[in-house]
């Protein structure tokens, strides 16, 4: 009996350990380089609410510069994005599972949700957050990508 106690201990440690080092291994993990990217946790549901401008990257930020001159800062899902910092592009995952390459010049449309500025808070649980220098009158989660078409 004290034997297969022992054993079921040894054997739920051994389980306990593998866990606690994925976990421990992921929490030191290096994050991928996110350059200017701001970043939040995927969350469920997908606003549905559409915008489309100019894309603009600099050293700090990525925004979208709307045809009216105004502009959003562009907040992205982890997961979603990659930042290429060899000729700063971000490749973005397509539905239908591809990447859309996009560089700052790119005319796009997006789907997803946004606000004000002084409610970028509420955009989700934050991986990175953008720059303090970001400013923009409003925020955009972007949902899907699309280059947007000529007019």
């Amino acid at each position: 009996m004290n034997r297969n106690v022992l054993r079921i201990g040894a054997i739920a440690l051994a389980i306990a350990g593998v866990g606690l080092a994925v976990i421990l291994r992921g929490m030191l993990a290096p994050m991928p380089p996110t350059g200017p990217l701001a970043l939040v946790e995927p969350q469920p549901g997908s606003p549905q609410a559409r915008t489309e401008g100019v894309l603009e990257i600099t050293d700090e930020c990525v925004r979208l510069v709307h045809p009216d001159d105004t502009s959003s800062l562009l907040i992205w899902f982890r997961g979603s994005v990659t930042w290429d910092a060899t000729d700063r592009s971000i490749a973005v995952s397509t539905p239908d599972g591809g990447d859309l390459t996009l560089h700052s010049g790119d005319a796009i449309s997006i789907t997803g949700g946004g606000g004000p500025a002084t409610t970028v808070e509420s955009a989700g649980s934050w991986v990175r957050r953008p720059a303090e220098t970001c400013e923009a009158p409003e925020w955009f989660l972007a949902g899907e990508v699309r280059i947007a078409a000529p007019e």
